[in-house]
């Protein structure tokens, strides 16, 4: 969830301008919150995205939608080395020997399992979406996406070369 306190800048401004502006969503992804049960609301109560905010008002986004998390991921207790987090990312330093996300033999024990194990200790309900990875032995920072929308902005970013991976 994304909540977003409506300042003086923003006033009398419809909700729509606010989504695009301060978050910078698409009108692809606000026509996608629409139908999201409880996708966009303002004071708590569902709105449309023509309503006109005023100085004070709240408004929620509901960026994920309870069937998109990764409730087929088990929970690995693990202690992970964040190294950087918001309501966005989690940067995560990957250390040697363990793979970033399940494949072949290797379903529980991974740096994502270990996120999911995170997010559920923390009662954050976001999918696990790492953003590249790294070899089973190379260690380095993985970067995750807490939404699709921050997803999106960092592929995007990766596919004009303004977010790129480097050695040290």
């Amino acid at each position: 969830n994304r909540i977003i306190k409506v300042n003086i800048n923003e006033n009398n401004i419809s909700v729509e301008n606010i989504l695009r502006k301060q978050i910078g969503l698409t009108k692809k992804q606000i026509r996608h919150l629409k139908f999201v049960s409880n996708g966009i609301q303002k004071n708590g109560c569902r709105c449309r995205i023509n309503e006109v905010v005023h100085i004070g008002d709240v408004l929620q986004i509901q960026i994920e939608d309870e069937k998109e998390l990764s409730a087929h991921l088990e929970s690995e207790e693990s202690s992970i080395d964040i190294i950087y987090e918001d309501q966005d990312l989690l940067a995560v330093n990957k250390p040697m020997g363990i793979v970033t996300h399940p494949q072949g033999v290797h379903y529980q024990d991974t740096l994502a399992n270990q996120i999911v194990s995170y997010y559920r200790k923390t009662g954050e309900g976001h999918s696990v979406r790492p953003i590249g990875r790294l070899d089973k032995e190379t260690s380095g920072i993985v970067i995750f996406a807490k939404n699709k929308i921050a997803a999106a902005r960092l592929q995007e970013q990766r596919e004009k070369g303004q977010f790129i991976k480097t050695d040290l």
